[in-house]
């Protein structure tokens, strides 16, 4: 599976993220897992690009990686029936929004999010959420 970001959405991402200190979780919300309250992730909302801190317990839930021309990024493996094996993060349109390709299957969703939580404290939620178990 890989993610190729256009320029635009490349600029858009890297006005936010810091790979040092932070990854990437791209959400295909199906209502499975503690960022739904902190991260604001509805349905109205298909697909969010999601930056959290690095030290944040994202594994137990986003523990699949996909690999991005802006680095690795992670999914949760339920969500994978969701995506295409190759696909495009692109502008959408001149008003700047980000639409998600599939090379295979055309468009897959014409509105993707960036959100940066970084300032979320994850930890506290994930502690009081019943999900897979950390092997």
């Amino acid at each position: 599976m890989y993610i190729e970001l256009d320029d635009y959405a490349m600029n858009r991402l890297m006005n936010n993220f810091d790979p040092k200190t932070q990854v990437v979780l791209l959400a295909a919300e199906d209502g499975i897992s503690p960022y739904n309250d902190p991260l604001d992730i509805t349905m109205e909302t298909s697909f969010t690009i999601n930056i959290v801190n690095s030290d944040a317990p994202y594994q137990r839930w986003f523990d699949m990686p996909v690999e991005t021309n802006a680095g690795t990024w992670y999914i949760k493996a339920t969500s994978k029936s969701l995506l295409a094996d190759k696909m495009q993060l692109r502008k959408k349109n001149n008003f700047g929004g980000l639409a998600l390709d599939s090379v295979e299957q055309g468009g897959l969703v014409e509105s993707v999010a960036i959100k940066d939580a970084t300032s979320v404290d994850i930890a506290a939620y994930d502690a009081n959420q019943n999900g897979p178990e950390i092997h």
